[in-house]
């Protein structure tokens, strides 16, 4: 049973879950892993059940970083069951592999910004001995 489209803040979030309670039914969390780590924990928080709360994290191929993701699942004690690597469901399932996910989430992202010598001296600069003349400082802040 799919809740897609049932967000954390939702009032009908909380009937929806009880309805879901049944003996036989074992519920997953569906986390999305491009998501902040902030609303991740809204995620946890709405949707959490008693007991062991499974875990399955998606678009780990999309995420520019795995850190918040991986730090909601160990703050929270979630049992990761799986990730999804891509669109393709079941080809891009694979079952959770600790090593594989920390290895992930220390590669640096890259980012769209890159640092040139004259930015190094402005940021490493000490106030008035700064060898970036006054003039390119009042820019870069305007």
């Amino acid at each position: 049973i799919d809740t897609t489209g049932l967000a954390p803040r939702d009032p009908r979030t909380r009937d929806l879950l009880n309805t879901l309670n049944l003996p036989k039914l074992q519920r997953v969390l569906v986390l999305n892993a491009c998501s902040q780590g902030e609303m991740l924990d809204e995620v946890v928080h709405a949707f959490r059940t008693t007991g062991t709360q499974q875990a399955i994290l998606t678009k780990t191929d999309e995420a520019s970083k795995l850190g918040p993701a991986l730090d909601a699942s160990i703050r929270h004690q979630l049992m990761l069951r799986g990730v999804t690597t891509g669109q393709r469901v079941p080809e891009d399932w694979e079952q959770a592999n600790p090593q594989k996910l920390v290895k992930q989430s220390m590669h640096a992202p890259k980012t769209a910004y890159t640092t040139t010598d004259l930015d190094l001296g402005f940021f490493f600069s000490h106030g008035s001995t700064s060898t970036t003349p006054s003039s390119e400082l009042g820019a870069l802040h305007a």
